[in-house]
């Protein structure tokens, strides 16, 4: 038999409840044997959300007791009152409570019986677990959290593939989390982004939500426009509490129908810049909080070291490539040169009189590029550079727009300079009274056109097109830049147009 206590008092329950748990830290709650409630303190209030006037008369089990234990509860208190035996008397149980407002949460229970002298009565002395199972519940979450950290910076480690290693954060994530999926929205042109753009970069973690791939394939955001854009605009994490509310979530219709209800993104960066946005959904039983955020913030820094280490992979194999492309031309121009310089030279001496300044003419065109670090090079010091060879040159009248061109036009439009400069000194044009020009313009169709002009001028002995320089030129215009050339005296007005697209 289960041992009471006695209390030897003519006071009423209540007033013995006062004297002896009122200042409990635990919350306390006393029970007659028809399973009323007698007691009540303040600890008991706040625990369980009833004021002590409120709870005291109440029957417990339609108070504090979750409906499924609900019917233990009643056959316990009459097996007691049957035999004065009870399974959970004077031992500590784990069990759940339920609050005024419906949800239920872990407590630790220990009751006593107690004769006051009148009635047998009994005290629950309860404990909410609920800080306890919290702290547990992080100390395994951090736990899982190293652990899949570990997995992803080895897999970092192991120089994965980049879509493969975006892919296994996506997952590791929802594993944690409790999303359902996750996706990686990238920009379509990461120098000067419009929009974000799916990536078909997934993890779905159940064929029940395969459609949320179908759904978003045909989404692009701009700059504030929904989930991505608005983390792209804001540049932190954002989350949809319900999808159902958000009206400008353009995908809703499709996500609540296959049962994700919920969104969570956050940016990625890639050198102190966006690089684009991982964006998560799940049912309402996801995690949103704060901690998440700090653990996904923590993966995207891992993809953020992976995509820069792809970014400059794939700028080395373009300077590889570049390299490889721009010295194939340049011995290809250099091998064309030479050919054609022997067949037009009689002796060793002619020839090098002929090759070394077109030799000379590439190698200030290539140094042009590197000082641009390969980049676009402006086209007045192209100009510029050419006609400093002229004696002087600060005659010559320069005028154009800030022109800019890419490495494949900067060679050709070097050679075609110093051909002309070569001509201009090689027939005498450029005379004390002499006047050169050069001009061009770039029309609204992103053509070049280059317009050297030079009196008094005399035909050279080449017009008819003959001369090596002016194959050169043909060559360089037509066949390597995709353009024309034309040459024309009149009046004594020697005129050479380029014209040249510039895309």
């Amino acid at each position: 038999m289960n041992q009471d206590v006695s209390l030897h008092a003519t006071a009423d329950p209540a007033r013995h409840f006062d004297t002896l748990f009122e200042k409990s830290l635990d919350a306390v709650v006393g029970m007659d044997i028809g399973g009323r409630i007698i007691a009540w303190n303040s600890s008991a209030a706040e625990m369980f959300g009833w004021a002590p006037k409120e709870a005291i008369g109440r029957s417990l089990s339609e108070t504090i007791i979750p409906p499924k234990h609900v019917e233990s509860h009643e056959q316990g208190l009459e097996t007691y009152r049957r035999t004065g035996e009870g399974q959970v008397l004077n031992h500590r149980v784990q069990i759940t409570g339920l609050h005024r407002d419906g949800h239920e949460f872990p407590v630790e229970l220990s009751i006593v019986p107690i004769w006051t002298g009148v009635e047998r009565v009994f005290y629950g002395f309860i404990r909410s677990r609920e800080e306890d199972e919290r702290v547990n519940a992080e100390r395994e979450m951090r736990a899982r959290e190293a652990e899949i950290l570990a997995a992803i910076s080895a897999a970092h480690l192991e120089n994965m593939d980049t879509d493969a290693f975006v892919r296994l954060c996506l997952e590791r994530i929802c594993h944690v989390s409790g999303w359902a999926v996750g996706h990686f929205y990238r920009f379509d042109n990461p120098q000067a982004p419009r929009c974000l753009v799916p990536s078909g970069v997934w993890f779905i973690s159940d064929d029940g939500f395969r459609d949320a791939a179908r759904i978003t394939h045909e989404h692009v955001f701009a700059k504030g426009e929904g989930l991505p854009g608005r983390v792209w605009q804001s540049e932190t994490a954002q989350v949809i509490d319900d999808i159902a509310e958000d009206p400008e979530f353009s995908r809703r219709a499709g996500f609540l129908r296959i049962g994700l209800t919920k969104g969570f993104a956050f940016p990625l960066r890639n050198c102190g810049s966006l690089s684009g946005v991982m964006e998560f959904f799940g049912p309402g039983t996801a995690r949103s909080e704060r901690d998440l955020i700090r653990f996904a913030d923590i993966i995207g820094s891992h993809v953020e070291l992976a995509l820069q280490r792809k970014s400059e992979q794939d700028m080395r194999d373009l300077l590889r490539r570049e390299l490889s492309h721009r010295i194939g031309n340049s011995l290809a121009v250099l091998g064309s040169l030479f050919r054609r310089c022997a067949e037009m030279s009689d002796s060793v001496e002619a020839l090098k009189l002929s090759f070394e300044p077109r030799l000379r003419a590439v190698g200030h065109a290539h140094k042009m590029v590197a000082s641009n670090d390969g980049t676009q090079s402006e086209l007045s010091e192209i100009v510029r550079m050419a006609v400093d060879l002229l004696p002087e040159s600060d005659r010559v009248i320069l005028d154009g727009p800030t022109t800019q061109l890419s490495p494949r036009l900067v060679l050709p439009i070097t050679l075609i300079l110093h051909e002309l400069v070569t001509n201009t000194v090689k027939y005498g044009r450029w005379q004390a009274d002499g006047e050169l020009s050069v001009n061009w313009h770039v029309d609204e169709t992103q053509e070049l056109h280059l317009v050297w002009r030079e009196s008094p001028a005399t035909e050279p002995d080449d017009a008819e097109g003959e001369g090596y320089g002016s194959v050169l030129m043909q060559a360089m215009a037509e066949k390597t830049m995709g353009g024309a050339l034309s040459r024309m005296l009149e009046n004594g007005v020697y005129t050479v147009r380029l014209d040249v697209p510039l895309a």
